[in-house]
């Protein structure tokens, strides 16, 4: 569930951060911080693109927290019910055949018939 503009809590914020910053570590080490860029292949391509949209995702969300935090009138007003959160974890094959395993955020409206903003957060193994 997700009240006003807030599709994730602080709570969720914190931990969506934490597991990103642990997915780019990973990813650093194993690419052994880009110092081997020649061997740069399409599977890490692909890992930097999921990791970025994520990041990017993740800054849009709270940047939609923080718009609702200033537009606050009162702090103790109970913001109205907007809709459901939804999470999906999987694992597949991109397009090109590599492996990797995610997880999917769709926010649905009240009635749960509309998809308001979905997102893929990439998850370690």
């Amino acid at each position: 569930m997700f009240y006003g503009l807030n599709f994730i809590t602080p709570k969720e914020k914190d931990e969506l951060s934490k597991r990103l910053l642990k997915y780019t570590n990973q990813f650093f080490e194993e690419t052994d911080y880009f110092q081997d860029v020649d061997e740069f292949d399409a599977e890490m391509s692909e890992k930097v693109n999921r990791q970025v949209d994520a990041m990017n995702t993740l800054r849009l969300l709270c940047a939609y927290g923080e718009i609702d935090d200033l537009n606050k009138k009162h702090e103790n007003v109970q913001k109205p019910f907007n809709g459901w959160k939804v999470k999906i974890t999987f694992e597949t094959k991109s397009p090109k055949g590599f492996p990797y395993r995610s997880e999917y955020w769709f926010i649905l409206d009240k009635k749960a018939e509309i998809v308001v903003k979905s997102f893929e957060i990439p998850l370690l193994y």
